[in-house]
């Protein structure tokens, strides 16, 4: 049998912190394995150092795992089970087991009218406001998403990636950076509703 008296673990982690960028963190540690020791229980340990100390720097926050809840099994209880049988019988009843005298009952309940979420009725003055601004306001385009920018970009991405190189990325951010004054710690994201349309056209132009 192999003894073994020494080793290291190696562990990394990429974790994506914007569109085209990403933050990697990598450890090392190794160990050494005295007389008596169980190679295989220190390793678990320095190997769950390496994952703890990565997360720790990458600013991952391990979950507590959910407490395990045992529900305990009730006796069985035979007048509960007399009583549910009953209900049973009394729901499956059919129309020849109802007693003479006693037919289905085909009342019609009402519905009270608050009870139907009608409208309530507009003024006419209440309805030329509306029709005002329907025609004071221009239907605008529509709306521009945030995963509309992004699988925009990541699609120009490739195609550019075809005759530029390395270089698609960084073309794509100097579009993006025109439309902040600062742009500066800015995403897609961040490009305000009524300027999206025009980097779209913009983007959809590059060569």
């Amino acid at each position: 049998m192999t003894s073994i008296t020494s080793g290291r673990v190696v562990y990394s982690r990429t974790v994506k912190t914007g569109d085209f960028e990403n933050k990697k963190f990598e450890v090392e540690l190794c160990f050494n394995v005295d007389d008596g020791q169980d190679a295989s229980t220190i390793t678990d340990r320095v190997g769950g150092m390496c994952v703890e100390k990565c997360h720790q720097m990458l600013g991952i926050v391990a979950r507590p795992a959910a407490p395990k809840v045992e529900t305990p099994t009730a006796a069985p209880n035979k007048e509960a089970a007399a009583a549910s049988m009953n209900a049973k019988e009394a729901v499956e009843e059919t129309p020849a087991k109802r007693k003479a005298g006693r037919p289905p009952s085909t009342k019609k309940v009402e519905t009270p009218a608050d009870d139907l979420d009608m409208p309530t009725p507009q003024t006419k003055e209440q309805i030329k406001a509306e029709v005002d601004d329907d025609f004071d306001t221009p239907s605008g385009a529509p709306e521009v998403t945030d995963v509309d920018l992004t699988t925009a970009a990541s699609r120009k991405n490739a195609e550019l990636a075809k005759t530029h190189a390395g270089a698609a990325p960084a073309m794509i951010r100097g579009l993006r950076d025109k439309f902040f004054a600062d742009p500066t710690g800015k995403t897609l994201r961040d490009i305000p509703q009524d300027k999206r349309k025009s980097f779209l056209d913009q983007l959809e132009a590059m060569k």
